[in-house]
């Protein structure tokens, strides 16, 4: 059963990467993010805005965790910090991805419901960086 899930994936990602191979010269990189049940309008959407108290509590939160020594205090770029304080908070404004279709797996099928579970594949242009100035610059202006 497994393996035709994987072969499913497989064909939607070649698809995926003869259409962006029309449009762009760049490679891309497929990325997979998994979700156990639909979660309708909030669907590839992250915790931190699934509940309107929870965006003014973030930078608290940023700050708890560097207090109790969870985040490194080498880091200074407030991007690196999210993505390190998402680990140990269920509240954030990441969004789980992975290059890797088995943990979107995982993340999929972890709960016992009866429900159908998503695994959705996204395919990113090669040179897209979560560490570029300009997403640094954008979120220290939202925090």
């Amino acid at each position: 059963m497994i393996s035709e899930y994987l072969a499913e994936i497989e064909s939607i990602v070649d698809k995926l990467m003869i259409r962006h191979n029309k449009y762009s010269d760049n490679n891309c990189l497929i990325a997979f993010r998994g979700e156990d049940k639909y979660y309708g309008k909030t669907k590839l959407m992250p915790s931190l805005f699934r509940d309107a108290t929870y965006p003014s509590k973030e930078k608290y939160l940023f700050e708890l965790l560097g207090d109790y020594g969870f985040l490194d205090n080498g880091k200074n770029r407030n991007i690196d910090k999210a993505i390190e304080a998402q680990h140990y908070i269920s509240i954030s404004r990441m969004l789980d991805i992975t290059f890797s279709v088995l943990p979107a797996l995982y993340f999929a099928c972890k709960s016992y419901d009866s429900e159908d579970a998503y695994v959705y594949i996204f395919c990113f242009p090669e040179h897209y960086s979560p560490h570029s100035q300009y997403l640094e610059q954008f979120y220290t202006n939202i925090l």
